[in-house]
């Protein structure tokens, strides 16, 4: 339905520009890993936005983005949405979505990085228990991505974020990836991001 009605917007309102556009509705990371993997790519580019409500981005679909080495990334990662809302305060992850997180991180270690595990005062027998202690932050959480992104994407990962909510609060971190290797190219590419970040800030955080 809500394809449907974007369609009927664009036709309406934007039809010098509909007859250039291909709606296609389907599982997001599917369609764009099987858009990643047609042939070509030596002589394309592509800038892919990524927008989801919550952790329904997988890590495969950023390796496969990554692989291209030809497209750059706007990532509207969940930091404060989606990941720091699935820890609880003692540490504690129910075990769904303990498989979301990992499917979005593509590795477990986000389980140490985010969560500590502290000495308890010992009961009157003496007997004292570790507990479990959330330690993740939105920004926390944000760095973490940009790390594992780093490991991936040639062109490089700025390590500067746009943070986005509401009412102060930080639910998305906007994050750029630049797939190509060329150092031209990623240069005036992470060069010009950088830019656009620093334009929509209200306050400083630029490294």
């Amino acid at each position: 339905a809500k394809a449907k009605e974007l369609e009927h917007l664009l036709q309406t309102e934007h039809a010098e520009i509909f007859a250039k556009i291909r709606i296609e509705p389907s599982d997001a990371n599917e369609a764009l890993q099987n858009f990643c993997k047609q042939k070509g790519w030596q002589k394309r580019r592509a800038v892919v936005f990524l927008d989801p409500f919550g952790s329904q981005v997988s890590w495969k679909t950023l390796e496969v983005i990554a692989e291209t080495n030809a497209i750059d990334l706007w990532y509207l990662f969940p930091a404060g949405m989606s990941v720091h809302r699935q820890i609880g305060r003692d540490g504690s992850v129910h075990y769904t979505h303990e498989a979301s997180l990992d499917r979005l991180f593509g590795t477990g270690d986000w389980r140490q990085a985010f969560i500590s595990h502290e000495e308890a005062e010992p009961d009157l027998f003496g007997v004292s228990q570790k507990l479990n202690v959330k330690t993740a932050t939105p920004e926390s959480v944000t760095k973490f991505m940009i790390q594992r992104m780093q490991t991936i994407f040639k062109g490089g990962v700025l390590d500067d974020w746009l943070p986005l909510g509401s009412a102060k609060h930080h639910m998305y971190s906007l994050v750029f990836a630049c797939a190509n290797p060329s150092p031209s190219a990623n240069k005036l590419a992470l060069k010009l991001a950088r830019a656009v970040l620093r334009s929509r800030k209200p306050h400083g955080r630029t490294k």
